[in-house]
Order: structure tokens, then C-alpha cells, then sequence
């Protein structure tokens, strides 16, 4: 038997939050920046197809290894930002989700508080989404 990592409450918050990598596969489509949305499109299947049912299984590690190279690549293009403001705001926002990410792992792991994990995922889940936005406006102006 597969033992779950959330239990079905918090597992529902954070598949419903998934949802708004929708928001980022359509600006990312109007940037034309095709890669990132490809990458976002397969970030949304794996991370659907995990929360569905969280459990220590292929889903979970094809859903790490996707999100994780997707922010490689993401992060692979800010270099490309030639504004200032916007090189430092998609820093520090990055920089809160992955502080927010390993926060909630500390809280689910070593506090077994699903509930404080869940809200951290959350709130991580919306720094990417808005670093990554903030990177296809940097991205968006040298198309332009």
C-alpha cells in the first residue's frame, strides 16, 4: 500500500491552486515564449495528475523532477531581462517561493502540520506564478 503525503483536505487546497498555472500558459503564449509554456502546460499535467491523489509514488517524483526543471529553465532566461527593476523583483519573488517551499517541507516533515505546509505550498505556488509573469513581462519588452 502507497501511503499518502496530505491527507484529502489540504491535497483539494493545493490541487485547486493549480489551477493557476492556466494564468502563466496564457501570458507566457501572448509573450510568444512557446518553450515556457510548454513547460508550464506539462508542470500543470504532472502537478494535476499528483494532487489528484498525493502519495509516495512515480507521480510525485515526475511531478519534483518537471516543476524542478521547469524553473531551471525559467530561470535560465532572466539574464535575458534588461530592466533592472524587473531582474530584482523577479529575484526576490523567486527567492520568497523557495523560502515558502521549504518551509511548508519543514512544517509537513518535521512538524507533521499538514495545515501550515498546505498554506506555505500555497503561498509558494504564488510567488512562482508571480516571478514567473514578471519574467515573461521582462522577456516580453525585448520581443517587442
Amino acid at each position: 500500500m502507497t501511503v499518502v503525503v496530505y491527507d484529502k483536505i489540504y491535497s483539494d487546497q493545493i490541487y485547486k491552486i493549480t489551477s493557476l498555472f492556466l494564468i502563466n500558459i496564457i501570458y507566457s503564449y501572448n509573450c510568444n515564449l512557446y518553450l515556457l509554456m510548454f513547460m508550464y502546460i506539462g508542470g500543470l499535467y504532472t502537478s494535476l495528475n499528483y494532487w489528484k491523489s498525493p502519495k509516495y509514488d512515480y507521480n510525485r517524483l515526475l511531478d519534483i523532477c518537471w516543476i524542478s526543471i521547469t524553473i531551471i529553465i525559467h530561470y535560465s532566461y532572466c539574464n535575458l531581462i534588461k530592466n533592472q527593476s524587473n531582474y530584482l523583483f523577479y529575484h526576490i519573488f523567486l527567492i520568497l517561493a523557495i523560502i515558502f517551499y521549504f518551509s511548508g517541507r519543514i512544517y509537513r516533515f518535521i512538524y507533521n502540520d499538514q495545515k501550515i505546509a498546505t498554506k506555505c505550498h500555497i503561498i509558494s505556488h504564488l510567488f512562482f506564478h508571480i516571478a514567473h509573469i514578471i519574467l515573461y513581462y521582462g522577456l516580453n519588452k525585448l520581443i517587442k
